[in-house]
């Protein structure tokens, strides 16, 4: 069994002292993340598209789990839209997103 396991303590814990890695191995690697966002800009190719239900009956599951599946994926969305990677620049979901809080949710 995981340490992990034993507690929620434990695991938040971990998981604050993995973003800490993280953040000091960026810092040490000198990394620069796509920050800049140049809106209205129309391109001639799109990277990625889909079409995936996004609400859809999952066998006994919550369906208020699908509501917050949709209010995180338009939260992110937002973040990530319009952003530009210029050359030298690493694309990060996490820095441009950050962490999940409550303060985030769109109403």
């Amino acid at each position: 069994m995981r340490l992990t396991e034993l507690h929620p303590l434990f695991y938040h814990t971990r998981i604050e002292q993995k973003r800490l890695f993280s953040f000091l191995a960026n810092l040490k690697e000198r990394k620069r993340f796509a920050t800049h966002k140049e809106l209205s800009t129309t391109f001639p190719y799109t990277c990625k598209k889909h079409q995936s239900l996004l609400k859809r009956k999952l066998g006994n599951s919550d369906p208020k789990l699908q509501e917050n599946k949709i209010i995180n994926l338009k939260i992110a969305t937002s973040e990530i839209d319009d952003v530009i990677i210029k050359h030298g620049e690493t694309f990060s979901f996490w820095q441009l997103v950050g962490k999940t809080t409550e303060g985030k949710r769109l109403y």
